[in-house]
């Protein structure tokens, strides 16, 4: 199942896109209406871009809320910038990923130079974020496999939290979240709960 988003006039730049939930973005409606009081507090974002002069650079968030994102309670969000970038393309990643991508970040309480290593291969994604000193702060494998987490018929409950974003359904295989800032780590297996693919932004 391919999902499109409205492309902006004028995107100059491209790449790849990683979001996984911390709830089946596709599954069974009993599946679906389990989680969603209790669950989908957590998305992490990841990008790397391949146009423009920050062709080669990455950037990553994770995002928190009190409820599932799906309401659009309060947010908090930490920033990992690509610590290969200099100073000025730090300030132009955080600024196309808070503002380009239309993600409700909320309130940004950390921005940090991060190594952001994000391999996209039609859903098989592998992604992993670590800090400047090479502590693991997140990391997370997809794949095209069929989830077996549900039974019933499967439909699409939510939508990329990126604009300009054509993305897959993936199954995440496992993500682990190691970055306790927002008050919440994790380790997650065998749901359908990623979006892999590109933007234009």
């Amino acid at each position: 199942m391919i999902l499109y988003a409205a492309i902006a006039a004028g995107t100059l730049m491209t790449g790849t896109y990683f979001e996984a939930r911390t709830c089946s973005v596709f599954a069974g409606p009993c599946h679906v209406s389990g989680e969603i009081v209790t669950d989908g507090r957590i998305a992490v974002v990841a990008v790397n871009f391949e146009s423009g002069e920050l062709a080669g650079k990455s950037a990553a968030a994770v995002i928190r809320s009190d409820q599932n994102l799906a309401f659009h309670s309060p947010r908090r969000s930490v920033l990992y910038v690509d610590a290969s970038a200099s100073p000025s393309q730090r300030e132009q990643l955080k600024a196309l990923l808070t503002q380009r991508s239309r993600i409700d970040f909320g309130s940004v309480v950390a921005t940090e130079p991060a190594r952001v290593r994000l391999d996209v291969s039609g859903k098989n994604a592998t992604v992993r974020i670590e800090d400047a000193s090479g502590r693991l702060l997140y990391a997370a494998q997809t794949s095209g496999r069929e989830c077996l987490a549900c039974s019933m018929p499967g439909e699409l409950w939510y939508q990329p939290l990126g604009e300009g974003v054509r993305a897959d359904v993936a199954t995440v295989e496992e993500q682990a979240l190691y970055d306790s800032r927002l008050g919440e780590t994790f380790v997650r297996k065998d749901e359908a709960a990623a979006f892999v693919g590109r933007f234009a932004w």
